[in-house]
């Protein structure tokens, strides 16, 4: 296809192997040339110059890739191109204007110098003539160099510039701003991500600067407050500094309510209790100087179903005492069992016949609580909860003594 005087054909070329033949192709003025290059390769443009002329090739190369290139004569011998080599160790290398003095097929040779990748080239031939200058003749004013029009002579076409070679000059700086502006734009995206992953770990940095400043404020607290605890207050009296702020009246008997625990699967019944209020008590401020102590008693009662016999492994799957303050959980931590799950009546152990009964587990939890400084100072609430789960294989119901329940401070 003709456009614009110019002839734009795409050559595609894939080298082989290292060691392997290079690729070749035959091209004509203003083709455009593709091809990968892998370590050694080399690829070989042969190009036929009717007459003297010069010789442009442009490259645009990957990232990783490398490349040298070399020009030969139609006689084989290397034409000296290192003077009119421009950018060798960039992406974009070029040879500008290399004088082809002899009319014949000239090689240009795309070596692999390092790294590995595609490339894409561009030859451009442009009319050249050697000027015939007189230097022999002195001015006659002075001693200068005279040059006279008449003893300087041109080829016909070297002056002839039309309106193609200027729109492919056009051409060619159009594409040169536009690779110019794609490397500003990886550059710019790269300097972005760069900029963003440090924000980021400054961002980190100053975490772990006000966690470290959190901790090393709550360590401090809790030096200050276990100071406190060691220190007697004069103005208290020296047997006990802690008070029974509250106790529970009397037993508070709560009934196990029906409850399934996955809808549709077989064995799956079961009874709970599910958030009992054992206590909601409000502390005044300046009330707690120092700790809030709290124990809840509770016994667990089941109803065996008909021909189970009571035995130590029927004991509800779960019983939870916690306290909720200022939107926090907090377990009460298991204390102990007071009394066994057996009595035996005549105190003999383990004789057959011995008459048994089934005594209910009675066990107890205890919460140590410090409350913040905003809490010491503002006052704050807690509410006691207590739930239980049992699964009903065994037993047809089950109920919850809470037996006592005790809040101590100061």
């Amino acid at each position: 296809m003709k456009i614009a005087g110019t002839i734009l054909v795409t050559v595609l070329l894939t080298a082989l192997a290292a060691g392997a033949v290079a690729a070749e192709a035959t091209v004509a003025d203003g083709d455009r040339v593709r091809g990968t290059l892998a370590e050694g390769g080399g690829d070989r443009l042969t190009v036929f110059v009717p007459a003297p002329a010069s010789l442009d090739v442009r490259l645009r190369l990957d990232r990783n890739l490398r490349v040298a290139l070399r020009v030969f004569g139609p006689d084989g011998a290397e034409v000296d191109a290192d003077a009119y080599l421009r950018g060798a160790l960039s992406r974009k290398p070029s040879l500008r204007h290399v004088p082809l003095l002899q009319a014949g097929s000239y090689r240009i040779v795309i070596e692999q110098d390092a790294g590995a990748g595609s490339y894409e080239a561009q030859l451009r031939l442009g009319a050249h003539s050697a000027r015939v200058i007189d230097l022999a003749t002195p001015s006659p004013a002075d001693s200068a160099v005279r040059l006279d029009a008449a003893e300087v002579a041109y080829r016909g076409n070297g002056t002839a510039i039309d309106a193609a070679d200027v729109q492919g000059a056009l051409d060619e700086l159009d594409a040169a701003v536009g690779a110019v502006r794609e490397e500003l734009a990886e550059t710019s995206g790269d300097v972005s991500a760069y900029a963003t992953a440090v924000d980021g770990l400054a961002a980190d940095v100053a975490a772990g600067a006000d966690a470290r400043a959190e901790l090393a404020a709550d360590l401090a607290a809790l030096a200050a407050r276990t100071t406190a605890l060691e220190t007697p207050d004069p103005n208290e009296a020296a047997s006990s500094p802690l008070a029974v702020l509250w106790e529970l009246p009397s037993t508070q008997t709560v009934e196990a309510e029906a409850y399934v625990l996955l809808p549709g699967v077989q064995n799956d019944d079961a009874f709970r209790i599910y958030r009992h209020s054992v206590r909601s008590h409000t502390f005044a401020a300046g009330e707690i100087r120092h700790v809030v102590i709290a124990r809840v008693h509770f016994t667990y009662r089941p109803t065996f179903k008909p021909g189970v016999e009571p035995n130590r492994g029927i004991r509800p799957l779960d019983q939870i005492v916690w306290a909720e303050v200022g939107g926090r959980e907090i377990a009460f931590v298991s204390a102990g069992a007071e009394q066994d799950l057996y009595d035996y009546r005549d105190g003999v152990l383990g004789l057959a016949g011995t008459d048994q009964q089934y005594t209910p587990e009675r066990t107890y939890r205890e919460l140590v609580y410090f409350p913040t400084a905003s809490e010491r100072s503002d006052g704050f609430s807690m509410e006691i909860r207590y739930s239980a789960l049992a699964f009903a294989d065994r037993i047809e119901g089950f109920s919850v003594d809470i037996d006592n329940a005790i809040i101590v401070g100061g």
